[in-house]
This record gives C-alpha cells, sequence and structure tokens, in this order.
C-alpha cells in the first residue's frame, strides 16, 4: 500500500476542525456538551515545530485575524485558515457542543484529541500498519495496524476528516463541514478494509456554496470482490494475497493418484491435472490420463497390475497358442501321427489363465492295412500280408497253362482278417484252370497243352468242318465262344464275365479314332456282332441258343486291320447292387490267342467315352 502523502498545513488544519465536529458526538452546532481539551495542549500534529503535549502557541505565519475576518488567519502564502483555540475565549458550556468562543466572538469547532499513536510530520495524522496499509488513526482499539487480524471497526459515531465509514452506514464523514472545493481521500465501506488490497480509497468533494460545506459521496473507491486467482491480489481487502487460490487457472501439472512406485511401471502411466477455479478459489481439477494399476493382470503380456510382471498369476498368456502331443514319445511327426495345438484361456476358477486341452492331435491307432502308417511305427502295414482293399492276378492251375488255350487267370481281392487285426488274400476268383479232356469239334485249347481237338476224330461234324459250338454247328467264319458262335477273322476281340446277370459292354477304338460299341456298332472295318445281356435283358436276337448275359461280346475285323494302336475298355452298363464281375477279355489273330485281359467291375456307369483316362479303359494292343 502507498503510504499517503502529506497534506498541506491548511489541509491539517482543516481535518482539525472536520474532526472535532466528529468528536462533539453529533456533527452539528450547538448540540451536545464539550470535548474535553487541553486548553491548548491538544496531543495533535499540526505541522512542524507543534510538539504534543505543550501549549500551542498562536498561529505566527500570518496576520492575526480581525473581527471582520472570522476568525480566520491569512498565512504568508495567502491561505486564510481557521485560527487554533486560544484561551482568550470563554470556555465552552456544555450546550457549546464542543465548540470555543474567541474574542471577535466567533465559535469553532475544538480541536480532537489524539489518543492514538502520534503522528508524524509525514503521515498526516495516519497510522501506517504492518501490512503497509495507511488508515487514519482513531480513538478506539485497533487503530495501530495489526497485520489484517484487527483494524478500524464500526463505532457508534462519525469521526470527522479520516475518510472512513466509521459506524459503517455506507457514509463517509457525513454531517462533518469542510471548506467547499477542497476533496479528500474516502472509503465507504468495512473500516477494516479500508486501502487494503483492491479496496483503494476514493476520492470525496467538498460540496456548497458558503463558508463551510458537507462532504460528498465518495467515488472511485474499490470494494472487495470474487477472487481471481494468478492475479497477485488481495480480492477480498483482508491482507491476504490470492486467498483461496491453490493454483493458477489454466496451469497444468502431472498427477498420479496410484500406489506410490507404480508409477511408470507396466501399463501405470500418469496423467494431468489443470488448475480450475470454483466458487471459493481455484484448485486442482480431476486428474485424467492416468493408468492406475488394476487388481489383477489380465494375462494378455501386459503388466496391468504394474508390479513389474506382465503375467502375475497367470499360467500362460491369454490367446497364445502352443503345439502338443499326448502321444507315446517318438511318434508324433511318424506316419499319421501329428501333434495339436492348444490355446491359453480363463482358467475354469475365473482366476489366471491355462492351457486348454490338445486339439486336432493324431495319436496312434490300429493299423488297417490301407497303407497307411496308424499306429506310426514306421511300417504302414503291420500284420498285414496286403493293402486292404487291393487286387492282384491269382491262377491256381498247373504251372505253365495259365494264358494257354481257354485257361486264364482269376482276381484275388485283399481283405482283413476275421480277427480284425490284419489282413489276408481272399480266394481266386475268375480263374479259367484246364478241362481235364478235350472238347472235340469246338476248335478250342480246352486242357490248355497248346493243342486243338487233339485225340480227336477228323472232322466236326458240321459242314464244311465248321466248329460245334453247344450242340451247334457254327458258320464256317465263325468261332465258338463261350458256347455262343461269333464272328471271326484277323482280329478279334471276345469279351465274358462270371455272373449272370450282368451287362458290360466292350468298347474299341481303332487307329481311326471312331469308337465302336453298342451305340455304333462297326466303324475302321471292325464290327460288333454280339451284345450280350443288353441293359441286363436277355437278347432276343442272339446268334445262337439263349443269351446267358454273362457274354460274350465280340467285336471282329473280317479282313486285314489297320495297323496302329487299338484302345480297349470294359463298361458295366448296368449291374445289380452290390455284385462285382471278374471278366476276361481274349484277343484273337485269326485262330491264335494272342492277349488275355482280366480285371473287375463293380458299379453301374452307363455309358462313359473309351479314352485312356476311363475309368473303364483295359489296356491296347498295337498292330
Amino acid at each position: 500500500m502507498r503510504r499517503h502523502t502529506p497534506r498541506p498545513l491548511t489541509t491539517l488544519v482543516i481535518s482539525a476542525l472536520v474532526t472535532a465536529c466528529s468528536a462533539a458526538g453529533s456533527g452539528n452546532y450547538g448540540q451536545g456538551g464539550n470535548e474535553p481539551t487541553d486548553a491548548g495542549n491538544a496531543a495533535r500534529d499540526v505541522g512542524p515545530g507543534r510538539d504534543a503535549g505543550q501549549k500551542n502557541p498562536g498561529i505566527d505565519a500570518g496576520t492575526p485575524s480581525t473581527p471582520g475576518d472570522a476568525g480566520f488567519t491569512t498565512l504568508a502564502d495567502g491561505n486564510r485558515v481557521p485560527n487554533p483555540p486560544v484561551d482568550a475565549g470563554t470556555p465552552s458550556t456544555s450546550t457549546d457542543a464542543g465548540f470555543t468562543t474567541l474574542a471577535d466572538g466567533n465559535r469553532v469547532p475544538n480541536p480532537p484529541v489524539d489518543a492514538g499513536t502520534p503522528s508524524t510530520p509525514t503521515d498526516a495524522g495516519f497510522v501506517t500498519l504492518s501490512d503497509g496499509a495507511m488508515v487514519p488513526a482513531d480513538a478506539g482499539p485497533g487503530a495501530t495496524g495489526d497485520g489484517g487480524s484487527t483494524g478500524p471497526r464500526c463505532g457508534a459515531a462519525e469521526v470527522c476528516g479520516n475518510g472512513i465509514d466509521d459506524n459503517c452506514n455506507d457514509r463517509v464523514d457525513e454531517n462533518c463541514p469542510c471548506i467547499p472545493g477542497t476533496s479528500q481521500r474516502c472509503y465507504p465501506g468495512d473500516p477494516s478494509q479500508a486501502g487494503r488490497g483492491v479496496c483503494v480509497f476514493g476520492q470525496s468533494r467538498c460540496e456548497g456554496t458558503g463558508e463551510f460545506g458537507m462532504w460528498g459521496a465518495c467515488e472511485g473507491f474499490g470494494v472487495p470482490r470474487p477472487v481471481t486467482c494468478g492475479m497477485g491480489l488481495d480480492f477480498r481487502c483482508n491482507g491476504i494475497i490470492d486467498e483461496g487460490c491453490e493454483c493458477r487457472p489454466g496451469a497444468t501439472r502431472p498427477c498420479y493418484t496410484g500406489p506410490m512406485g507404480t508409477a511408470g511401471i507396466g501399463a501405470c502411466r500418469a496423467g494431468n491435472q489443470t488448475c480450475v477455479m470454483g466458487s471459493s478459489g481455484s484448485t486442482w481439477g480431476a486428474c485424467s490420463g492416468e493408468v492406475i494399476p488394476e487388481a489383477n493382470d489380465r494375462c494378455d503380456g501386459v503388466d496391468r497390475n504394474c508390479d513389474g510382471n506382465p503375467n502375475t498369476g497367470c499360467g500362460c498368456v491369454r490367446g497364445q497358442t502352443r503345439s502338443c502331443y499326448t502321444g507315446p514319445t517318438g511318434t508324433a511327426g511318424v506316419g499319421l501321427c501329428r501333434a495339436g495345438t492348444q490355446t491359453c484361456a480363463s482358467a475354469s476358477d475365473g482366476m489366471g489363465t491355462a492351457w486348454s486341452t490338445c486339439q486336432g492331435e493324431v495319436l496312434p491307432a490300429t493299423d488297417t492295412c490301407d497303407g497307411m502308417d496308424r499306429n506310426c511305427d514306421g511300417n504302414p502295414n503291420t500284420n498285414c500280408v496286403c493293402t486292404l482293399g487291393a487286387s492282384r492276378s491269382c491262377y491256381t492251375g498247373p504251372t505253365g497253362t495259365a494264358g494257354v488255350g481257354i485257361c486264364r487267370a482269376g482276381v484275388q481281392s485283399c481283405v482283413r482278417t476275421s480277427s480284425g487285426t490284419g489282413t489276408v488274400w481272399a480266394a481266386c476268383t475268375g480263374e479259367q484252370r484246364p478241362n481235364t479232356a478235350e472238347i472235340c469239334a469246338n476248335n478250342v485249347d480246352d486242357n490248355c497243352n497248346g493243342m486243338v481237338d487233339e485225340g480227336c476224330t477228323t472232322g466236326t461234324g458240321c459242314p464244311n468242318n465248321a466248329p460245334r459250338c453247344g450242340g451247334i454247328c457254327c458258320a464256317s467264319n465263325e468261332a465258338c465262344a463261350n458256347n455262343v458262335c461269333v464272328g471271326n477273322g484277323q482280329l478279334r476281340f471276345t469279351l465274358s464275365w462270371d455272373i449272370s446277370p450282368a451287362d458290360l459292354d466292350l468298347h474299341i477304338v481303332p487307329p481311326c479314332g471312331t469308337e465302336i460299341y453298342y451305340g455304333r456298332l462297326s466303324a475302321c472295318g471292325g464290327t460288333l456282332d454280339v451284345d450280350s445281356c443288353p441293359a441286363l435283358s436277355r437278347s432276343a436276337s442272339y446268334p445262337s441258343g439263349t443269351d446267358p448275359c454273362n457274354g460274350p461280346e465280340n467285336v471282329f475285323w473280317q479282313n486285314a486291320p489297320a495297323s496302329g494302336s487299338y484302345l480297349i475298355c470294359v463298361n458295366p452298363w448296368r449291374m445289380n447292387s452290390g455284385t462285382t464281375a471278374r471278366y476276361t477279355l481274349n484277343v484273337y489273330r485269326g485262330t491264335q490267342l494272342v492277349r488275355t485281359f482280366t480285371g473287375t467291375r463293380s458299379a453301374s456307369t452307363n455309358y462313359v467315352q473309351c479314352t485312356r483316362n476311363a475309368a473303364s479303359f483295359v489296356g491296347e494292343i498295337s498292330i
């Protein structure tokens, strides 16, 4: 607080007059008793050379007043001021209300009694408090500064000349006379707040047109107001700067409310606080953006409880997978055996994590003799004689007879043993072994010794010595097959099978590329002359006798065939469900057997074009 500038002697004297008015009790002329005076020993400061406690001499700086001067003295600088009290007048009575009658008959207010600390020539009757504020000295308690805890308080009467609202009625020095045109500082609020912080003094002007006037309204003074933190001001005028302010509004600072030592560990991190204004001052707002420890880790590889271990209480990291295998050591990766996968999931008790059961693993099992090492011992067919479902050619006739004359091999299939722990070859089916004796007149080597009709009388008993077949004489250009007369020439393909009824179709593709079959009976010089059991019905136009429904089917070339490859297919056009036919296909050049093909067919397929890639493909010969 800036100290008040010393006022001129004129102002001091006027202040003394105004103070005297207030000391009288009411501030009105002719009422109340006199303020006790010291008859010239008033303890007041009126400028240099005036000592408190000693009799005041007259004003010697000017000319003594005359009756026409109305109790004033003209100073050397030309200013006129009221004369101080003198002992030449008549002491006032109780009706004088604190005034003194001078020798010239004028009545003036008695000077104030300064019961406080004497002022110095530089503070013009004010007291400097411990917080630096200057307030007028009053006669009551708390006149001297006490650091803001005490100070001028409301009194019963206004004290003139101090610029303070002593009686707390929001008016300053009311009813106190003053010299019109002069001004003084003023404060109409709580006296204890005057001159503190934002409660600055205002100014009031003495208004009137006569010799004395009255103080006008106080203007420009400050009043307490809500604290604006960070301004460094005493907004409440109590000597406390930034009262209630914890921080500067808008300022930020790091914050963390988690346990000490966890910030910066794992996922935990500090946040930020912003200073905000409230109704009573500023304070730090909520801590935003911080991450504090969770009660438990989530087992996801992140240290969420911030103890330095990312997976406290976790058997594994949630969602993580690993290879697993529960089979015998050394079997994983052998044969069909392979490892599975375990996934890390929540434990059954809800606390932590655990590995799931092993999913997708393949453990050792009994070999099924299908070529797969199911028991994972490195042998795909342990205890297996053959591979289940496999087939092979077989022949149980005398050695050297297979493929001679009518003799032909059969087929064996690999089947499971009765105990189910292995496999064996089944019986040989579809084979043709030698007859015990030659059948005469059939032009066939029935006993598979390489000779035809040996031991038979000359002739077949048929015209032109034609073949006899099933008791029937064939044409001279025919041959006997399966007791049926079929066409014969330079090249012949004859098909027969072992079950009846069944409709197996013979397809031949000669070098010209045009397929010969039931849908195209001839092409490129070849002819299909016998079609057995079409659609499982016995052929009504069979060449001779009754259709046995198990062949033959016959394609022949009467004349010399073209050179090149001949594709051979056997297509199961129609078969009874669950049956398997074992076929034999013989290839003849004239009367000489040059090739035999055997195999099985088990599922109806209707027409399938004969190609090397077709399922019905048997083989090929070259001419």
